[in-house]
């Protein structure tokens, strides 16, 4: 196995790195289509649609409990990812361009 060059910068760059190595043949359309489709699945997964959820939890039916657990457990790994992937663009060394008054 080949070395892997060092890279001054985060460790999400590095992972990039590594990954566009051993995948260069992967195409970053297919791996947004993946990610998407990852998201939509887990999003499905917070629809109470099968049979058996039909007692109660504190007062509230269970599947509006499922739902709403699903859902608060969708936007915590959501806003993880996002803090974690979501780029900023501080890191940008080009100026803005100044805006024009009017």
């Amino acid at each position: 196995m080949r070395d892997l060059p060092k890279l001054n910068g985060s460790k999400d760059q590095r992972t990039v790195a590594t990954m566009n190595q051993r995948f260069p043949k992967v195409s970053q359309t297919f791996v947004a289509t993946c990610k998407v489709a990852i998201a939509v699945f887990l999003l499905v997964l917070t629809v109470p649609w099968w049979p058996g959820l039909d007692g109660q939890v504190g007062g509230l039916p269970s599947w509006a409990v499922y739902s709403v657990t699903a859902a608060l457990i969708y936007a915590l790994i959501v806003a993880w990812l996002l803090q974690r992937h979501w780029d900023d663009g501080a890191a940008d060394d080009t100026p803005e361009a100044p805006s024009s008054p009017g």
